[in-house]
């Protein structure tokens, strides 16, 4: 009878226990949209650790618990900070490709760079003996004259994309087709 007893109590405990875990996974998850088992760990940890305080340097149990809670909370934070948060769009590269390899694919494509840029010349435009766009306007007229120039220019290319964006577009193409 005693066994039964006991194996019931000891269900009871365990079922007890699978609760809070699941209770506390499903909190956790609700809010932050992150399946995080870490809180439990750190509970356990606090609480060796706090057993290991009073253990060892007999101090008050409140101040052990103080202690306890404090370290782990530094170190909760610390882990937190690392692991969980975003991973910087360098990282997420070195995951997936280490870092020598991308070091050497770096040093290729600069090698690559730097000789495309030898092979081709800088464009230079002349006219008569000067280099286009090397003398500044000198009259105010000028200067308005060329930045209405390079703003109807802007405009012109603006409308000529976005001509081609709409003819481009599936459904409008399709939607003018048919009607």
């Amino acid at each position: 009878m005693t066994l039964w007893l006991t194996l019931a109590v000891n269900s009871i405990a365990f079922g007890g226990l699978l609760f809070l875990l699941s209770a506390g996974f499903s909190l956790i998850f609700g809010l932050m949209r992150i399946p995080n088992l870490m809180h439990g760990s750190f509970f356990m940890l606090g609480a060796y650790f706090g057993v290991t305080l009073l253990d060892k340097t007999r101090m008050n149990f409140w101040l052990a618990a103080l202690i306890s809670g404090a370290a782990m909370a530094v170190i909760g934070a610390l882990i937190v900070y690392r692991v969980t948060r975003p991973p910087t769009a360098r990282e997420r590269v070195e995951r997936v490709i280490p870092r020598g390899v991308m070091k050497d694919l770096r040093r290729a494509r600069q090698t690559l760079e730097l000789g495309l840029r030898r092979q081709v010349p800088p464009m230079r435009l002349y006219v008569g003996d000067k280099q286009l766009g090397e003398e500044k306007p000198s009259s105010q007229w000028e200067r308005i004259a060329v930045n209405v120039a390079r703003t109807a220019a802007t405009a012109a290319a603006s409308a000529v994309v976005a001509r081609l964006v709409d003819q481009i577009k599936p459904g409008k193409a399709s939607a003018e087709k048919t009607s």
